[in-house]
């Protein structure tokens, strides 16, 4: 456990995640970069378990391609509005 700890990940940079936070109108972005929600048993405990460096990464690569994709379908949609 304490290696998890010393192996998770943490924002380099606070002020970048306020400005993406901002254009996307959400808060909490770090942590949804950086933690992953875990339901475990009968019960649906969820618990919370912090990513490393490189799962941090295909976090933060999947949003990336998750805001493009979006992008990408509203400005063909305005287009073909026209």
């Amino acid at each position: 456990e304490e290696n998890n700890a010393e192996r998770a990940s943490k924002v380099s940079n606070s002020d970048v995640i306020a400005k993406a936070e901002a254009l996307l109108g959400m808060t909490g972005l770090s942590r949804v970069l950086t933690v992953r929600r875990v339901q475990a048993g009968a019960r649906a405990s969820v618990y919370e378990k912090p990513l490393n460096p490189e799962q941090a990464g295909r976090a933060r690569d999947a949003l990336s391609k998750r805001v493009y994709d979006r992008l990408f379908s509203w400005i063909v949609k305005s287009i073909n509005e026209c």
